[in-house]
């Protein structure tokens, strides 16, 4: 049987509210504390990507080793595709809380998924931290741009047609990258600020298979013809994290969308549509609080129920898209003329997400205290 990971870290509104979720205990008052860390998981450049069958060395016709321009003297590349350059560093980001005697980790990786083994093998490398496997929270931005060959045998559908076979070497060096990300957040902690809020984001993301949902007749339909907002989770959760005298920490947020910009023809590793949400958003914090571009400041963007729900990159007015985030750095009611392509696709689509997510913690400025209440189970 297949081994499923569930960690859930309680951050909820309810808990904030003075409500404790059932069957967990509510941790201890007392001042709340967080740090954060950022590592880079990028492999060396000819280790195969994860995802899309057509790069797997049977389907596409190549093989990896013999027919590339470029040989894998290495050997990172065994019955994939090898990349051959680097759109975006793939990277992890931690954020970790600890009030009352409870520590989490909310951690962020520029992965396509994340075997068991993987999960483990962190906690084993931050055991000095005492956050357990209980609280530590890993969550994959599913970018088919990443990392491929870090999936174990007992993954063997992902390692014969998503990701290559497991080379111990990658697997160990993410893993490594990413315990880095979680020990650097838990040695600068200090007295912290947070708040929950949530919003809705519609003109992200699309449904790229309407036709099975337009037969659901438990909902009304909109009548649009990408039947918004029924056909894609437009839900939004953001956790913003400031410490005690104001300066952002960063935000953890969550988001349904797939990190598919890019097709199997992309060999240069990315983190998508995501990367750049990321990337805008840490730049935006760090323009409201004056910070200059070396300040370290994360956004941890996981993923939610992503479903068939893929980025929405082509042009638009947003002015007409009902619960638009103004975009930044332009005027809802302006076309936004983007040349057609996957690299443009990637940027329109995470340039919406960050937008939201930066009113998301904009709106979360009044609502920050320093009392948040942290839980966590885990299930197998």
């Amino acid at each position: 049987m297949r081994r499923v990971l569930c960690v859930v870290v309680v951050l909820a509104v309810a808990a904030l509210a003075g409500a404790t979720a059932r069957g967990v205990a509510q941790a201890q008052a007392g001042t709340l504390r967080a740090g954060i860390g950022l590592a880079d998981l990028t492999p060396p450049v000819g280790t195969p990507m994860f995802a899309y069958t057509a790069r797997e060395a049977v389907v596409s016709g190549v093989a990896p080793f013999l027919d590339q321009e470029t040989f894998d003297t290495n050997f990172f590349a065994k019955t994939f595709l090898a990349t051959v350059g680097v759109h975006t560093r793939v990277r992890a980001r931690a954020i970790v809380l600890e009030q009352g005697g409870t520590k989490v980790a909310l951690v962020q990786v520029d992965l396509g998924g994340l075997p068991y083994e993987l999960h483990q093998a962190v906690v084993q490398r931050i055991e000095s931290t005492g956050i357990d496997r209980d609280h530590l929270l890993l969550s994959a931005t599913h970018s088919h741009g990443s990392v491929g060959p870090i999936w174990p045998l007992t993954h063997s559908g992902y390692q014969i047609l998503g990701g290559d076979l497991l080379d111990p070497r990658v697997f160990g060096l993410v893993a490594d990258r990413i315990a880095a990300a979680v020990l650097d957040a838990d040695a600068t902690l200090a007295p912290a600020r947070a708040a929950v809020v949530r919003r809705d984001v519609l003109d992200a993301t699309r449904n790229r298979n309407l036709g099975p949902h337009l037969r659901n007749t438990d909902e009304a339909h909109g009548g649009r013809d990408d039947d918004l907002p029924h056909s894609i989770p437009a839900e939004l959760t953001v956790l913003r994290v400031d410490r005690a005298d104001g300066r952002p920490l960063g935000v953890w947020s969550a988001f349904g969308i797939h990190g598919t910009s890019f097709g199997a023809d992309m060999l240069h590793f990315t983190g998508d549509n995501q990367a750049w949400s990321e990337r805008l958003v840490e730049d935006g914090l760090r323009a409201r609080a004056g910070l200059g571009p070396d300040d370290l400041v994360v956004h941890a963007q996981a993923n939610g129920a992503e479903g068939d729900v893929s980025p929405r990159g082509a042009s638009l007015r947003l002015g007409e898209m009902p619960g638009a985030a103004p975009p930044i750095g332009g005027d809802a009611d302006l076309d936004l003329h983007h040349p057609g392509g996957a690299f443009s696709s990637a940027e329109l689509a995470g340039t919406r997400v960050a937008g939201a997510v930066l009113a998301a913690w904009d709106d979360a400025g009044p609502l920050l205290r320093d009392d948040l209440a942290l839980a966590a189970r885990f299930a197998l």
